[in-house]
């Protein structure tokens, strides 16, 4: 999987819409996250869970990461990965609004410039997201984003 873009906006400590662009860091290779303690690396990761899984590694209640004087919390993730013998690019959203038990979701797939929409219904985003990694949640963390303090 190669990340492209991920917005997160609402979720713990990025309460205004952050985007981060990878295309700029990924024309060296390797990547890091660096930071401070308590700056959003673990944020970022939780982002990138949330939009494919729909939960984050430390919780699974949304009053756990929806920024407390956020409306919603939003996060899309745009990545490139080889799925059926071909190379393609998707985008993964979620639209979660504390107090509520459904939020929106959205899988997307593009083609050129032009964008498809797969599913938009919660349940059916994730069994897409583990059809198109080939992971499930729970191997998706064991194998991509190792949680704190367990490396």
């Amino acid at each position: 999987m190669k990340p492209i873009k991920l917005e997160i906006e609402g979720v713990n400590s990025f309460l205004e819409r952050q985007t981060i662009d990878f295309k700029d860091v990924l024309k060296e290779g390797l990547f890091g996250i660096f930071g401070n303690t308590g700056s959003g690396k673990s944020t970022i990761l939780d982002a990138i869970t949330l939009a494919l899984y729909s939960k984050t590694q430390k919780n699974n209640k949304k009053e756990e990461y929806v920024n407390c004087k956020a409306k919603k919390a939003f996060v899309s993730f745009t990545f490139e990965i080889l799925c059926e013998g071909r190379r393609r690019t998707f985008e993964f959203t979620r639209e979660i609004y504390p107090g509520k038990r459904a939020g929106n979701a959205s899988a997307y797939e593009y083609a050129g410039d032009k964008k498809f929409l797969l599913e938009d219904k919660s349940d059916q985003v994730t069994r897409l997201a583990e059809k198109v990694i080939g992971l499930n949640f729970e191997d998706f963390n064991k194998c991509i984003a190792l949680p704190q303090g367990e490396f």
